[in-house]
């Protein structure tokens, strides 16, 4: 295994490779591709003196050659285990050696990087980490070369030349070697005429159907060895140019109507650096006569703004805490009924019952005499166009001890009453129907509604 001891000047990440004695060298360390190696990087600090093992206490270490930037691609060689640091003094100095083997040098990535160069220069690059840390939190980066190989074992084995022709030297030499005509081996040698049937193939053997012939090709599958490329559609021409698309090297510009002539002004545009306001603005030391402008130290609002301390009688100014507005606004769940055709006589605060005339909903006047009292569905809130607005509500019970036969009116509030209700406003449910059993079913929840 080869050692290749390699002194870096290591001041930032891009180290620069110098001599034992500090001094830079114009050459670039070089391996071969298949051969292993052992890098043994020695580390120079800025002023000459050797790194410490201290210096480069990592866990891990990983270290790569690359022929390009691209972290997305496989490099060339690459070394993530076996990186070891090991103390080495030579001389009067004492250095912190990181050891590198590089066991694997074969690769296809490389292979493919040499193609039939003899050499390729490669990027280096070792990172250190911590324990625990995905990032390095050591960094050097150098150069190097690999040199390719010739010759790789099971690539290929030449063919000697079989003319069939011995020289006297070659005869000669083949004679010495022969024992006496009756010489014999006994059972320790095969005979003459021995062979191996049935254990070897026979000379003339063959593997048609499994390795092409000799002499087939791959007509139609690979180019020809003298095919051409025809560019014109890929590539531009060797003489072309780019007229009118980019400007020529020594072209120049024409500023006279881009740019202002060097001596330009803007006299009569800006002001002159030394004008003045004087006449328009008062000067600086210029003083007011305060009198009749602004008001004496100790003047006052009164009668024009309240006193700090004023108070509010809240008695005409706002409500009282637990007012309302009973019997003047609608309650919050209140509705607006249902508009339907108004019938004959039908008019604000008639009571009225639903029902389906000539196929339409219409507001039927309900009858309030005699014994045959209807009980309205509702009770005529307004009155627009021929329609009417019925108010209606989910059913009332109310109890109360009323006398059978009586009329009986639903009031504010829901009281019952046996006269409609007096107050200005009020629209009431009235019914003739007779009361059984003390109780009356109603079909409003209020005897007042403002619409």
């Amino acid at each position: 295994m080869q050692d290749i001891i390699i002194h870096l000047k290591a001041g930032d990440v891009a180290a620069e490779i110098v001599d034992e004695y500090n001094q830079a060298v114009k050459t670039v360390p070089a391996i071969t591709r298949g051969l292993r190696v052992n890098l043994r990087l020695r580390l120079i600090t800025l002023d000459g003196s050797p790194f410490t093992t201290d210096m480069l206490d990592f866990t891990s270490w990983d270290f790569l050659l690359a022929n390009d930037w691209n972290t997305t691609t496989a490099p060339q060689i690459r070394v993530q285990s076996g990186i070891t640091v090991e103390s080495v003094t030579v001389g009067e100095k004492t250095y912190a050696e990181i050891r590198i083997p590089l066991t694997e040098t074969n690769t296809d990535e490389l292979i493919r990087a040499l193609g039939d160069n003899p050499s390729v220069k490669l990027g280096a690059e070792l990172a250190g980490f911590e324990a625990g840390e995905s990032t390095p939190g050591f960094l050097i980066q150098f150069d190097m070369t690999v040199r390719n190989r010739r010759g790789t074992a099971g690539t290929g084995t030449p063919v000697p030349v079989g003319d069939g022709t011995y020289s006297s030297a070659q005869m000669d030499a083949l004679l010495v070697t022969k024992a006496a005509v009756n010489h014999s081996h006994g059972d320790i040698y095969a005979l003459a005429n021995h062979n191996h049937d049935s254990v070897y193939a026979t000379v003339n053997h063959n593997h048609d159907g499994v390795y092409a012939l000799v002499d087939h090709n791959h007509d139609g599958v690979y180019a020809s060895a003298n095919h051409s490329h025809d560019y014109s559609g890929i590539y531009a021409a060797i003489d072309h140019n780019h007229d009118g698309v980019y400007a020529l090297v020594d072209h120049i510009h024409d500023y006279s109507s881009v740019y202002a002539a060097v001596g330009h002004n803007h006299d009569g545009v800006y002001a002159l650096a030394e004008h003045n306001h004087d006449g328009v603005y008062a000067s600086v030391n210029h003083s007011h006569d305060y009198s009749g402008i602004y008001a004496v130290i100790d003047h006052n609002h009164d009668g024009v703004y309240a006193l700090v301390d004023h108070t509010h009688d809240y008695s005409s100014v706002y409500a009282s805490v637990n007012h309302n507005h009973d019997g003047s606004y609608a309650a919050i769940s209140h509705d607006h009924g249902v508009i339907c055709a108004a019938g004959s006589g039908v008019t604000v605060g008639k009571l009225v019952y639903l029902s389906i005339v000539g196929g339409q909903l219409t507001c039927v006047l309900a009858a309030n005499t005699g014994t045959e009292k209807h009980f309205a569905d509702g009770y005529v809130a307004a009155i627009s166009s021929g329609s009417a607005l019925v108010k209606t509500s989910g059913l009332l019970e109310v109890t109360a001890t009323l006398t059978p036969g009586a009329d009986l009116f639903l009031g504010i509030a829901g009281n019952l009453s046996a006269s409609p209700p007096t107050e200005s406003g009020c629209l009431a449910q009235k019914t003739g129907r007779s009361v059984s059993a003390n109780k009356v079913f109603f079909n409003i929840a209020s005897g007042r509604e403002i619409i």
